[in-house]
């Protein structure tokens, strides 16, 4: 078996891969709302559950004319999509022939619009009076017909060039597509929303121009940083961005430097958005961290941290298993005999497979697919020999590739409550960057962009103004996925009405942290 990183979360060897979960807004700015009995309506004021839909490229689409065929499955289930009839009437039905719609990209004024045309009848998805959706216009798309696409996804993102098959990050100065494998914070990149337009922010806090450089500010006049979207179906399916002037990026010369060029979308404009997954050290209790730097073998021996002692853990759903890939694209493996770990696959087999035991206090213990744990001897090489949890079986993990962190839940983003409190709330419909400061032990502490540190106040709320650090540990439950333990022992929890407060014993899906 093999994996990579997940589109949108989901592996690459799904036909999710050719999904994504997207807000649609009219030009009310309401969005598409999926009621109960197969209902829709164009009501929602927020993008929440039941206005995220999930679009779906024609895999069948090889003709070139067809190459913007979708199917907008509902939120509410997930066996029905988005139906028109010849009538007009929009309704939720299994999927067929009536589901199928061709995306039309607005020009002039509508430029960044999108409009969906049902294939079978020619007719536009619209809005009608009362909020209804309707299906019945045909010819060319007015202002009624066009809507705003809105990517409903965790906007901290790897980026894929789909030709050259390799990942964005930033390098000298520039965004260039030339990692096979998204290694480190300067590979993480935030895809902020402007008003229809998406922005490529680095993990320097710069802007992706047009013409490849970057630049600090985003402003409502920087057209330059803001890019449209467009998307094809098909066996080479993808994103597109497309600048001010109708030309879109792509990764030139030998840098594969991101800038915008062609006017045309070939393979080389295309690119897919993935989840990033976490990259960690593990220490010793001895407060050595696990390395590759003496080749094959995996040994707790090194004091200073490189890529060499740098790690990817990757989540397999389909296993709840982990796999531990290394900077050298190699998984870590039980190898006998002697059960000792080594470096020494390039996919994924069973020897490769872990469970990651998190202990509660930053330690986990990492078990083999022999039902042994992974120990360490004294010199420093590591085993899967021990039946127990012992000291040496415990490790300290310590995230390094999210310097800057954003946290999401299902009721919305981590954020300020206002403009006249800092005290931190859990649903809001924008994204806030925190920073993540990150120790040997295990813990972490968390601050806002003026250097405030995360502090638990007497009835358990989050502000950032504290002027020392407050000890939290993480534990990823899954790829993109965390619990968050304060010091008093009880876990962070979000509630429908913003309540962002360490009170919860248990875990459980309001514990749960999109990061």
């Amino acid at each position: 078996m093999s994996q990579t990183n997940g589109c949108n979360g989901h592996s690459k060897d799904s036909v999710l891969e050719f999904s994504w979960k997207v807000g649609l807004l009219n030009c009310k700015t309401k969005y598409l709302t999926a009621e109960s009995f197969g209902k829709l309506n164009i009501t929602g004021t927020a993008l929440k559950k039941k206005q995220v839909w999930t679009l779906e490229h024609d895999r069948n689409s090889d003709d070139k004319a067809n190459e913007g065929d979708i199917y907008l499955r509902s939120p509410q289930t997930e066996d029905t999509y988005v139906s028109s009839d010849k009538y007009g009437n929009v309704k939720l039905t299994e999927k067929g022939d009536d589901c199928k719609f061709r995306v039309e990209y607005g020009g002039d004024k509508y430029s960044g619009l999108w409009a969906f045309r049902n294939v079978n009848y020619g007719t536009l998805l619209g809005t009608a009076p009362k909020d209804e959706v309707t299906c019945f216009q045909k010819g060319k798309p007015a202002e009624m017909e066009y809507w705003t696409v809105q990517l409903s996804i965790h906007p901290q993102v790897n980026i894929r060039n789909i030709n050259r098959k390799r990942y964005a990050h930033l390098c000298n100065d520039e965004l260039q597509c030339t990692e096979v494998i998204p290694w480190g914070a300067e590979a993480l990149i935030i895809l902020e929303f402007h008003k229809g337009k998406y922005a490529l922010k680095t993990s320097d806090d710069r802007y992706l121009n047009c013409d490849g450089t970057l630049s600090t500010d985003c402003t409502d006049d920087s057209a330059e940083t803001k890019f449209t979207l467009e998307i094809r179906s098909g066996k080479d399916a993808g994103l597109a961005f497309k600048d001010c002037e109708q030309r879109y990026l792509t990764s030139i010369g030998s840098t594969a430097t991101m800038k915008a060029r062609n006017m045309t979308v070939t393979k080389d404009e295309l690119f897919s958005i993935e989840d990033s997954h976490p990259q960690v050290l593990f220490i010793s209790e001895a407060g050595k961290m696990a390395s590759i730097k003496q080749g094959v073998d995996i040994s707790a021996n090194q004091t200073e941290e490189s890529e060499t002692e740098t790690f990817q853990t990757e989540y397999l759903p389909e296993l709840n298993k982990w796999a531990i890939r290394t900077c050298k694209a190699t998984y870590w493996a039980v190898v006998n005999p002697g059960s000792g770990i080594q470096a020494n696959s390039k996919e994924i087999k069973d020897t490769s497979l872990f469970d990651i035991e998190w202990q509660g206090d930053g330690t986990v213990g990492i078990k083999a697919h022999n039902g042994k744990y992974v120990s360490h001897k004294s010199t420093g090489a590591m085993a899967a020999t021990a039946d127990a949890l012992e000291e040496k079986e415990r490790y300290k993990v310590k995230i390094t590739n999210r310097p800057q962190l954003i946290l999401r839940c299902q009721h919305g983003f981590v954020g300020p409550k206002s403009s006249t409190s800092s005290e931190l709330v859990c649903n809001k419909a924008s994204a806030t960057i925190l920073f993540l400061e990150g120790s040997n032990d295990g813990t972490y502490a968390m601050k806002d962009s003026k250097g405030k540190y995360w502090s638990i106040s007497e009835d358990s709320h989050i502000s950032p103004d504290g002027d020392t650090p407050t000890p939290f540990t993480i534990e990823f439950l899954k790829q993109t996925i965390v619990t968050i333990k304060g010091p008093n022992g009880r876990y962070l929890k979000g509630e429908q009405n913003g309540n962002f407060r360490v009170v919860a014993e248990e875990v459980g899906p309001d514990t749960y942290w999109e990061f």
